[in-house]
Protein backbone atom coordinates (compact mmCIF):
# COMPACT_ATOMS: atom_id res chain seq x y z
CA UNK A 1 0.00 0.00 0.00
CA UNK A 2 1.41 3.39 -0.98
CA UNK A 3 1.72 6.31 1.44
CA UNK A 4 -1.12 8.02 -0.46
CA UNK A 5 -3.40 5.00 0.06
CA UNK A 6 -2.42 4.67 3.71
CA UNK A 7 -3.23 8.32 4.43
CA UNK A 8 -6.65 7.80 2.83
CA UNK A 9 -7.43 4.94 5.16
CA UNK A 10 -6.37 7.00 8.18
CA UNK A 11 -9.24 9.42 7.64
CA UNK A 12 -7.71 12.39 5.88
CA UNK A 13 -10.51 12.97 3.30
CA UNK A 14 -12.51 14.95 5.86
CA UNK A 15 -9.44 17.10 6.58
CA UNK A 16 -8.88 18.29 3.01
CA UNK A 17 -9.41 22.08 3.07
CA UNK A 18 -12.31 23.56 1.15
CA UNK A 19 -11.80 25.41 -2.11
CA UNK A 20 -10.90 29.09 -2.20
CA UNK A 21 -11.15 31.91 -4.74
CA UNK A 22 -13.29 31.64 -7.85
CA UNK A 23 -13.86 27.90 -7.44
CA UNK A 24 -15.33 28.52 -4.00
CA UNK A 25 -17.54 31.30 -5.40
CA UNK A 26 -18.84 28.87 -8.04
CA UNK A 27 -19.61 26.30 -5.36
CA UNK A 28 -21.49 28.83 -3.24
CA UNK A 29 -23.41 30.17 -6.24
CA UNK A 30 -24.50 26.65 -7.20
CA UNK A 31 -25.50 26.04 -3.57
CA UNK A 32 -27.68 29.16 -3.71
CA UNK A 33 -29.42 27.74 -6.79
CA UNK A 34 -29.86 24.39 -5.02
CA UNK A 35 -31.57 26.10 -2.10
CA UNK A 36 -34.08 27.68 -4.48
CA UNK A 37 -34.69 24.26 -6.05
CA UNK A 38 -35.16 22.86 -2.53
CA UNK A 39 -37.67 25.60 -1.67
CA UNK A 40 -39.76 25.04 -4.78
CA UNK A 41 -39.76 21.27 -4.32
CA UNK A 42 -40.82 21.45 -0.69
CA UNK A 43 -43.53 24.03 -1.30
CA UNK A 44 -45.00 21.97 -4.15
CA UNK A 45 -44.53 18.45 -2.74
CA UNK A 46 -41.89 17.34 -5.22
CA UNK A 47 -39.25 14.78 -4.24
CA UNK A 48 -35.57 15.25 -4.99
CA UNK A 49 -32.38 13.95 -3.45
CA UNK A 50 -28.68 14.65 -3.86
CA UNK A 51 -26.79 11.97 -5.75
CA UNK A 52 -23.36 11.17 -7.17
CA UNK A 53 -20.58 13.63 -6.29
CA UNK A 54 -22.90 15.89 -4.31
CA UNK A 55 -24.01 13.02 -2.07
CA UNK A 56 -20.37 11.98 -1.73
CA UNK A 57 -19.38 15.52 -0.78
CA UNK A 58 -22.17 15.74 1.79
CA UNK A 59 -21.05 12.51 3.45
CA UNK A 60 -17.29 12.95 3.18
CA UNK A 61 -16.92 16.74 3.47
CA UNK A 62 -20.36 18.01 4.66
CA UNK A 63 -20.45 20.08 1.49
CA UNK A 64 -18.69 20.22 -1.83
CA UNK A 65 -15.89 17.87 -2.63
CA UNK A 66 -13.13 20.51 -2.48
CA UNK A 67 -12.28 20.21 -6.19
CA UNK A 68 -15.88 19.79 -7.45
CA UNK A 69 -17.82 22.58 -9.16
CA UNK A 70 -21.34 21.29 -9.86
CA UNK A 71 -24.35 19.91 -7.97
CA UNK A 72 -26.14 16.68 -8.88
CA UNK A 73 -29.66 15.82 -7.74
CA UNK A 74 -32.20 13.24 -8.88
CA UNK A 75 -35.99 13.23 -9.04
CA UNK A 76 -38.58 10.52 -9.64
CA UNK A 77 -39.69 10.83 -13.26
CA UNK A 78 -43.15 12.25 -12.47
CA UNK A 79 -41.67 14.97 -10.25
CA UNK A 80 -38.90 15.63 -12.79
CA UNK A 81 -41.40 16.30 -15.54
CA UNK A 82 -43.61 18.48 -13.37
CA UNK A 83 -40.63 20.45 -12.09
CA UNK A 84 -39.53 21.44 -15.61
CA UNK A 85 -42.63 23.59 -16.13
CA UNK A 86 -43.40 24.50 -12.53
CA UNK A 87 -40.01 25.89 -11.55
CA UNK A 88 -39.98 28.56 -14.23
CA UNK A 89 -43.44 29.69 -13.14
CA UNK A 90 -42.88 29.92 -9.40
CA UNK A 91 -39.19 30.64 -8.82
CA UNK A 92 -38.48 33.76 -6.80
CA UNK A 93 -35.23 34.17 -8.75
CA UNK A 94 -36.34 35.14 -12.28
CA UNK A 95 -32.76 34.94 -13.56
CA UNK A 96 -32.89 31.16 -12.98
CA UNK A 97 -34.35 28.77 -15.53
CA UNK A 98 -35.02 25.03 -15.68
CA UNK A 99 -34.26 23.64 -19.13
CA UNK A 100 -33.67 20.31 -20.82
CA UNK A 101 -30.13 19.68 -22.00
CA UNK A 102 -28.59 17.23 -24.46
CA UNK A 103 -24.87 17.09 -25.13
CA UNK A 104 -23.81 16.79 -28.75
CA UNK A 105 -22.68 13.20 -28.05
CA UNK A 106 -26.29 12.21 -27.29
CA UNK A 107 -25.22 10.41 -24.11
CA UNK A 108 -25.73 13.13 -21.54
CA UNK A 109 -29.41 14.05 -21.32
CA UNK A 110 -30.73 15.74 -18.22
CA UNK A 111 -32.37 18.87 -16.87
CA UNK A 112 -30.39 21.85 -15.65
CA UNK A 113 -31.36 24.78 -13.49
CA UNK A 114 -29.10 27.50 -14.80
CA UNK A 115 -28.36 31.12 -14.06
CA UNK A 116 -29.10 32.96 -17.29
CA UNK A 117 -26.07 35.23 -16.89
CA UNK A 118 -23.59 32.82 -15.26
CA UNK A 119 -22.58 29.77 -17.26
CA UNK A 120 -20.54 28.38 -14.38
CA UNK A 121 -23.38 28.18 -11.81
CA UNK A 122 -26.06 25.49 -12.18
CA UNK A 123 -27.69 22.38 -10.74
CA UNK A 124 -27.90 19.14 -12.74
CA UNK A 125 -31.08 17.06 -12.35
CA UNK A 126 -31.39 13.40 -13.37
CA UNK A 127 -34.63 11.43 -13.71
CA UNK A 128 -35.18 8.29 -11.66
CA UNK A 129 -37.42 5.42 -12.75
CA UNK A 130 -38.94 2.42 -10.96
CA UNK A 131 -39.00 -1.25 -11.89
CA UNK A 132 -41.44 -3.34 -9.87
CA UNK A 133 -39.43 -6.45 -9.12
CA UNK A 134 -36.53 -7.41 -6.89
CA UNK A 135 -33.08 -7.80 -8.39
CA UNK A 136 -30.02 -9.65 -7.08
CA UNK A 137 -26.63 -7.95 -7.13
CA UNK A 138 -25.74 -9.77 -10.34
CA UNK A 139 -29.03 -8.73 -11.93
CA UNK A 140 -28.46 -5.10 -10.92
CA UNK A 141 -25.08 -5.14 -12.63
CA UNK A 142 -26.54 -6.68 -15.78
CA UNK A 143 -29.40 -4.17 -15.77
CA UNK A 144 -26.95 -1.26 -15.37
CA UNK A 145 -25.06 -2.46 -18.43
CA UNK A 146 -28.31 -3.00 -20.34
CA UNK A 147 -29.36 0.60 -19.72
CA UNK A 148 -25.99 1.87 -20.90
CA UNK A 149 -26.09 -0.29 -24.01
CA UNK A 150 -29.63 0.84 -24.89
CA UNK A 151 -28.55 4.48 -24.77
CA UNK A 152 -25.42 3.96 -26.84
CA UNK A 153 -27.54 2.23 -29.48
CA UNK A 154 -30.24 4.90 -29.40
CA UNK A 155 -27.85 7.79 -30.01
CA UNK A 156 -27.50 6.51 -33.58
CA UNK A 157 -31.02 7.89 -34.15
CA UNK A 158 -30.35 11.29 -32.55
CA UNK A 159 -30.46 13.21 -35.85
CA UNK A 160 -34.00 11.96 -36.48
CA UNK A 161 -35.48 13.98 -33.65
CA UNK A 162 -36.45 17.61 -34.38
CA UNK A 163 -35.74 19.06 -30.93
CA UNK A 164 -34.09 18.36 -27.60
CA UNK A 165 -37.51 17.80 -26.04
CA UNK A 166 -38.40 15.23 -28.72
CA UNK A 167 -35.11 13.41 -28.18
CA UNK A 168 -35.73 13.28 -24.44
CA UNK A 169 -39.22 11.91 -25.08
CA UNK A 170 -37.74 9.22 -27.32
CA UNK A 171 -35.57 8.05 -24.43
CA UNK A 172 -38.70 7.26 -22.43
CA UNK A 173 -39.91 5.18 -25.35
CA UNK A 174 -36.67 3.19 -25.23
CA UNK A 175 -37.15 2.67 -21.49
CA UNK A 176 -40.71 1.45 -22.03
CA UNK A 177 -39.51 -1.01 -24.67
CA UNK A 178 -36.60 -2.60 -22.82
CA UNK A 179 -37.46 -2.37 -19.11
CA UNK A 180 -39.95 -4.92 -17.72
CA UNK A 181 -42.39 -4.40 -14.86
CA UNK A 182 -42.75 -0.63 -14.99
CA UNK A 183 -46.33 -0.83 -13.68
CA UNK A 184 -46.79 -0.78 -9.89
CA UNK A 185 -47.66 -4.11 -8.26
CA UNK A 186 -49.35 -4.56 -4.91
CA UNK A 187 -46.92 -5.56 -2.20
CA UNK A 188 -43.82 -5.02 -4.35
CA UNK A 189 -41.39 -2.26 -3.48
CA UNK A 190 -39.74 -1.18 -6.70
CA UNK A 191 -36.13 -1.28 -7.70
CA UNK A 192 -34.95 2.32 -8.24
CA UNK A 193 -32.74 3.11 -11.20
CA UNK A 194 -31.19 6.24 -12.65
CA UNK A 195 -32.92 6.81 -15.98
CA UNK A 196 -31.11 5.60 -19.08
CA UNK A 197 -31.21 9.23 -20.29
CA UNK A 198 -27.71 9.87 -18.91
CA UNK A 199 -24.70 7.62 -19.38
CA UNK A 200 -23.37 7.36 -15.82
CA UNK A 201 -20.11 5.85 -16.99
CA UNK A 202 -18.36 6.47 -13.65
CA UNK A 203 -20.98 4.47 -11.70
CA UNK A 204 -20.36 0.82 -10.98
CA UNK A 205 -24.12 0.48 -10.47
CA UNK A 206 -27.02 2.82 -11.25
CA UNK A 207 -29.63 0.48 -9.75
CA UNK A 208 -30.67 0.46 -6.08
CA UNK A 209 -33.09 -1.18 -3.69
CA UNK A 210 -36.05 1.02 -2.75
CA UNK A 211 -34.93 1.12 0.89
CA UNK A 212 -31.52 2.46 -0.13
CA UNK A 213 -33.20 5.63 -1.42
CA UNK A 214 -36.53 6.01 0.42
CA UNK A 215 -37.73 7.39 2.70
CA UNK A 216 -35.52 10.40 2.05
CA UNK A 217 -33.46 11.71 4.95
CA UNK A 218 -32.04 15.18 5.61
CA UNK A 219 -28.31 15.57 5.09
CA UNK A 220 -25.99 18.50 5.76
CA UNK A 221 -24.53 20.28 2.76
CA UNK A 222 -22.63 23.57 3.05
CA UNK A 223 -24.36 24.36 6.35
CA UNK A 224 -27.89 23.59 5.10
CA UNK A 225 -30.13 20.56 5.49
CA UNK A 226 -31.22 19.23 2.12
CA UNK A 227 -32.70 15.94 0.89
CA UNK A 228 -30.45 12.91 1.01
CA UNK A 229 -31.04 9.22 0.42
CA UNK A 230 -32.06 6.87 3.20
CA UNK A 231 -28.82 4.85 3.19
CA UNK A 232 -26.02 7.00 1.75
CA UNK A 233 -23.35 4.45 2.68
CA UNK A 234 -24.97 1.76 0.55
CA UNK A 235 -25.78 4.08 -2.37
CA UNK A 236 -22.25 5.48 -2.50
CA UNK A 237 -20.77 2.00 -2.32
CA UNK A 238 -22.88 0.94 -5.29
CA UNK A 239 -21.75 3.98 -7.27
CA UNK A 240 -18.09 4.35 -6.33
CA UNK A 241 -16.99 1.29 -4.39
CA UNK A 242 -14.59 2.46 -1.63
CA UNK A 243 -15.91 6.01 -1.69
CA UNK A 244 -13.94 7.33 1.30
CA UNK A 245 -10.66 7.05 -0.58
CA UNK A 246 -9.47 10.17 -2.40
CA UNK A 247 -9.11 9.80 -6.18
CA UNK A 248 -5.72 9.72 -7.87
CA UNK A 249 -6.87 12.33 -10.41
CA UNK A 250 -9.49 15.09 -10.37
CA UNK A 251 -11.22 17.27 -12.94
CA UNK A 252 -13.45 20.33 -13.08
CA UNK A 253 -16.42 20.94 -15.36
CA UNK A 254 -15.46 24.61 -15.55
CA UNK A 255 -12.03 25.74 -16.70
CA UNK A 256 -11.30 28.32 -14.04
CA UNK A 257 -8.52 30.02 -16.03
CA UNK A 258 -11.02 30.81 -18.80
CA UNK A 259 -13.50 32.65 -16.57
CA UNK A 260 -13.37 36.34 -17.35
CA UNK A 261 -13.12 39.10 -14.77
CA UNK A 262 -16.60 40.21 -15.83
CA UNK A 263 -18.06 36.80 -14.97
CA UNK A 264 -16.19 36.77 -11.66
CA UNK A 265 -17.83 40.10 -10.82
CA UNK A 266 -21.29 38.78 -11.75
CA UNK A 267 -20.62 35.72 -9.63
CA UNK A 268 -19.81 37.83 -6.58
CA UNK A 269 -22.83 40.07 -7.19
CA UNK A 270 -25.10 37.02 -7.28
CA UNK A 271 -23.68 35.81 -3.96
CA UNK A 272 -24.19 39.19 -2.28
CA UNK A 273 -27.87 39.66 -3.21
Amino acid sequence: MSTFDLINYLGSPQLVPQAVGTLRDIQLASTKILLEVDRVCKEHNLNYFVIDGTLLGAVRHKGFIPWDDDIDIAMPRADYERFLTLFNQVTEMPFLEAQLYTHSNGLWNLMKVVHKNLACAYVDIFPVDFRYDNLSLEEKKAFTLELQHALTEHIKTQSQWPSIAAYHESLKQVRDRIVPNLTPKDGIKPTVFLGLDFYHNYAKYSVFDYGDIFPLMPIEFEGHLINGVHDPDMVLTYIYGDYMRLPQTTHLHTIIDQITVEEMVKLKQFLRH
